[in-house]
């Protein structure tokens, strides 16, 4: 229904209009034809580009999509959009990544994630190289079901493609899938998800905790992408520099045509930002120089773009070959980084630009007007105008953005979260005219405190809460101090329990740190040997809180690698016990990990306590207690294979040194 043709929806709302003319008496014939008339022109001009220009028009929630066969173009509300091009023709940019990835020396993707991925172009050439298999995101139905349906190359029919009509930073987040590389293709919305926030549709795609999901869903040694027609050189230098900053590495970045030099006042034109820390096609460019590009892909097929050389060509073939050579973006003066809570990419700075101003006072000079030539006046032609309905009217207009911008954050920026929202507003709206005309009087004043209360609430709590977890990339000098106090915990592992930190550095490959509200620390299966540390609050004592989290998150890893091999504990029937160090109870494979890193915590407080007493006895008299109801839950309910009966074998003598059943040990 989302996607019906406006007739439709003039069609339900002339037929209402009618009805209600016809219930008052005044539905005359001239009306009628007014309300027919109504219809034929919406009808009419589809009708004509259809059969007169071989034109398609498709409604999405999002846009007019109109498709032109001859040209196999797709343009949204008038404005060209983008084109199905075959791969026998041309498009040769779309094959960049996997070319350069070929001649590099790397084997072909076996998972690539695309974002943008429309009416299939970067799929196409992902599956001509041999990808095997390509996570499809797109956010307009209808762009897709072109794709799907006009696309020459058929990519969508591959058994390779998983199509996920999605909004592309909410599969990020919520997926549990990782890739060889994840490819931003030509992410450029032409529609404001929201014009009184002035947020795009792919906003919050490009700020730094998005970078951070896309690192999160990278296989060790993948690849992030991301090209476009940037506008201004400053936006590649944003875009590179949160790169790096995230990823830990220079970007290699790639400007078409090819120019030595990206400065910020110049136009940024298209632009290929190769990023991750995967440094074999940075090797590969500074080892042979450029790389040169056929405009005609298959061209491009069994050939090792380092090795061409068009200066030895025919002038008309050595035309058809680009240079293709990384470009030094300038580093002064680069713009502030986009975050989830400043989502504004194509913003330099803090600031409201000079359209935007112009525009709002035109519109407020006009409806200034327009209050002045209709409202109400009083005697002697004054104006009535109500302070407290004006400014409730403005807070409620503050708080209904706030709602689609958070949640447009939390379920993505799709059709979805502003219906969500109106909706929301709309019952809202009608219970409270319910209550005023059904209810009991109240005075005012309660009713001003019980909302100064819920927006006391709504303040108080952290947004992070709905997400899950935060992790905000730090100021710099603060992830300085933070390393330091990193190695003074390591260090003070090493001297009071060698055997821990020993396995700290054999376990964990990359530290990274990040401000946050939620958790502590984080290591995942999926990324194996990375270690995420919270920069504690100011209050806290800063070698004691990273001694506890390397120890813990190390602990996880190692349990994490010892059950790839064995699966220690066999419970999986979905029944949660209370847990060790948790308000919510949990199963029996989450205790048993709390219990194995209460014991690895218990072992080195108990070490670092008898050298520094303070806070590591009082850490320890905690750990040891709740060890214990770990220890007690798991001989309850637990039933483990062979080496997880030895490892609760080894729990018990550790709660009680007079249990020796126990001879194995892990």
């Amino acid at each position: 229904m989302l996607q019906a043709p406006p007739v439709v929806w003039f069609l339900v709302g002339c037929a209402g209009v009618a009805f209600l003319l016809r219930q008052a008496g005044g539905l005359t014939w001239l009306r009628g034809v007014a309300l027919i008339g109504i219809l034929l022109a919406v009808t009419v001009p589809a009708a004509i580009r259809a059969d007169y220009m071989g034109e398609e028009t498709f409604w999405s929630p999002y846009y007019a999509v109109q498709y032109k066969p001859a040209r196999r173009e797709i343009s949204v509300n008038t404005i060209g959009h983008q084109a199905m091009v075959p791969y026998a023709e041309r498009g040769s940019v779309y094959s960049l990544l996997h070319l350069l990835n070929r001649a590099s020396g790397g084997a072909p993707f076996k998972d690539q994630l695309i974002i943008g991925a429309g009416s299939g172009n970067d799929v196409d050439h992902a599956l001509r190289h041999g990808v095997g298999r390509i996570d499809a995101v797109e956010i307009d139905p209808a762009i897709l079901r072109i794709g799907m349906k006009y696309n020459p190359d058929r990519p969508y029919d591959d058994p390779r493609v998983v199509r996920h009509l999605d909004d592309g930073r909410h599969f990020l987040r919520t997926t549990d899938r990782q890739y060889d590389a994840v490819v931003y293709a030509l992410v450029d919305s032409l529609i404001l998800h929201s014009s009184y926030a002035n947020l795009r549709l792919e906003s919050y795609l490009f700020t730094e905790q998005a970078l951070m999901d896309v690192k999160r869903v990278l296989k060790p040694g993948g690849v992030f992408v991301t090209y476009n027609y940037f506008r201004q050189g400053w936006v590649v230098q944003r875009v590179a520099a949160m790169s790096a900053r995230v990823f830990g590495c220079e970007p290699v970045v790639i400007s078409l045509p090819w120019k030595q030099t990206v400065s910020a006042s110049a136009s940024g034109g298209f632009t290929m930002i190769i990023a991750g820390c995967n440094r074999a096609i940075a090797d590969a460019f500074a080892a042979r120089g450029p790389f040169w590009l056929n405009e005609t892909p298959p061209l491009n097929e069994g050939v090792d773009g380092f090795t061409v050389r068009p200066e030895t060509m025919p002038a008309a073939d050595a035309a058809r070959w680009q240079r293709i050579a990384p470009s030094v973006v300038e580093k002064q003066d680069t713009p502030r980084f986009a975050t989830d809570d400043w989502p504004f990419l194509y913003l330099v700075d803090r600031m409201i630009p000079d359209l935007g101003i112009r525009s709002m006072l035109i519109i407020g000079l006009l409806g200034i007007a327009m209050v002045w030539l209709f409202l109400p006046k009083g005697g002697g032609g004054r104006i009535r105008f109500d302070t407290r309905m004006f400014f409730l009217g403005a807070a409620f207009m503050l708080l209904e953005t706030k709602a689609i911008v958070q949640l447009a954050l939390l379920f993505g920026s799709t059709w979805f979260v502003n219906s969500m929202v109106f909706f929301v507003a709309l019952v809202l709206v009608l219970l409270a005219n319910l209550f005023v005309l059904k209810g009991p009087p109240v005075k005012p004043v309660w009713l001003y405190a019980g909302l100064l209360a819920l927006l006391a609430a709504a303040i108080a709590t952290p947004f992070e809460v709905f997400l899950g977890a935060e992790a905000v990339a730090a100021a710099p000098e603060r992830i300085e101090a933070a390393r330091a106090s990193v190695a003074e915990a390591l260090a003070l592992i090493e001297r009071c329990h060698p055997v821990i930190a020993a396995e700290i550095r054999s376990l964990v490959c990359e530290l990274t740190l990040f401000d946050g509200k939620v958790i502590g620390g984080s290591t995942d299966v999926r990324v194996f040997g990375n270690m995420f540390l919270r920069l504690p609050d100011a209050e806290e004592d800063l070698v004691a809180y990273y001694a506890d989290q390397l120890v813990h998150e190390a602990g996880h890893l190692y349990l994490n690698a010892l059950m790839a091999h064995d699966k220690l504990i066999l419970n999986d029937d979905g029944r949660t016990y209370p847990a060790p160090t948790r308000a919510d109870p949990r199963p029996l494979f989450g205790i048993l990990h709390a219990t194995f890193i209460l014991a690895r915590l218990a072992e080195a407080f108990e070490a670092i306590a008898a050298v520094q007493s303070e806070p590591y006895a009082a850490k320890l008299e905690t750990v040891r207690r709740q060890f214990a109801h770990g220890v007690a839950t798991l001989r309850g309910h637990g039933r483990f294979t062979a080496l997880g009966a030895a490892l609760q074998d080894q729990f018990e003598a550790f709660v009680d040194p007079r249990y020796s059943r126990a001879t194995a040990t892990v």
